[in-house]
């Protein structure tokens, strides 16, 4: 018999950390009865010893629900076939930093917010409101905006202005020295230059110049420039890494990019995990409170 399409990283992180239903797990077992590559998979995340107690803990805490005989049948067969299965399989590299991520995805589902570093609130200032205020002058600016970046040098976008026929970009420090500029280009798009410090919270805006050399400077005050900072470099190595790995979960993936302050990235993967279980009201608490946390303005 062939198995069918391989457990999700969504469903092997649950297994893992015992977030799924019995009838859940009864699933994964009979799944595990026929697939070797998943098997492989939990074996070299949880090793065989971990599995077995998991899966005997599983069938304690069980067998007082309907249908636990089954789910011991499953157990016990899954047992059986992870027989000897950790004499030859072992951890990923770097077995210490993979056993935190779990953790760490875990810990922000029990308490339904992700971690985000003290500087989030320094990139993300509230925004003052004045009298018939809109949000249009503000929202021209896309990205990078309140946020961490991989790269020392930003790719910088923004809305195009009607009637401008080119457009500079200007960034500064934390003491508002200009640190880099851009030339004149004609796209609403530009990637720095030239490295910009790890650490440092920047502020970038862009003047616009009009065919009658109208000139705009965006944004307009009331609303402040939007701010980042560039990520180190190992943490931006690492998690490279991290999302090099097709087996990685998108929790896990949203947790870390949190942790690091990559707020783009961090909804992306939120919202990922989301679509690829949209019954699970953890998810989508864990979502809703980015959104909240890190209101896009």
């Amino acid at each position: 018999m062939n198995a069918p399409r391989h457990l999700t990283p969504e469903v092997l992180f649950g297994y893992e950390h015992q977030l799924l239903t019995p009838e859940e797990v009864v699933s994964v077992h009979e799944h595990l009865e026929i697939c070797e590559a998943c098997r492989a998979e939990l074996a070299a995340r949880m090793g065989a010893d971990g599995m077995e107690a998991d899966i005997r803990a599983q069938v304690a805490a069980t067998q007082s629900a309907p249908g636990a005989h089954y789910i011991r049948f499953a157990a016990a067969a899954a047992i059986f076939l992870l027989a000897g299965v950790g004499l030859w399989l072992a951890r990923r590299p770097g077995g210490a930093e993979m056993a935190r991520q779990p953790d760490a995805a875990a810990e922000a589902l029990q308490s339904g917010t992700l971690p985000l570093p003290a500087f989030v609130a320094e990139l993300n200032p509230p925004r003052e409101m004045l009298m018939g205020d809109s949000k249009g002058e503000s929202a021209a600016l896309i990205s990078p905006k309140g946020t961490a970046v991989m790269s020392p040098r930003p790719a910088f976008e923004w809305q195009p202005l009607a009637g401008m026929r080119a457009y500079r970009v200007r960034v500064f420090g934390p003491d508002s020295e200009l640190v880099v500029e851009s030339p004149d280009v004609v796209e609403p798009r530009w990637t720095a230059d030239r490295d910009l410090a790890a650490g440092v919270t920047y502020q970038w805006q862009v003047a616009a110049v009009g065919k009658g050399d109208e000139r705009v400077t965006l944004p307009k005050a009331p609303d402040t420039p939007p701010r980042f900072r560039v990520v180190e470099p190992a943490v931006a190595e690492r998690l490279r890494q991290l999302a090099a790995q097709s087996n990685t979960p998108h929790l896990v993936l949203a947790v870390e990019y949190g942790r690091a302050g990559l707020l783009d990235e961090a909804r992306r993967e939120m919202a990922a995990a989301v679509a690829a279980d949209p019954a699970n009201e953890a998810l989508r608490k864990l979502e809703a409170s980015l959104a909240a946390a890190t209101p896009r303005r």
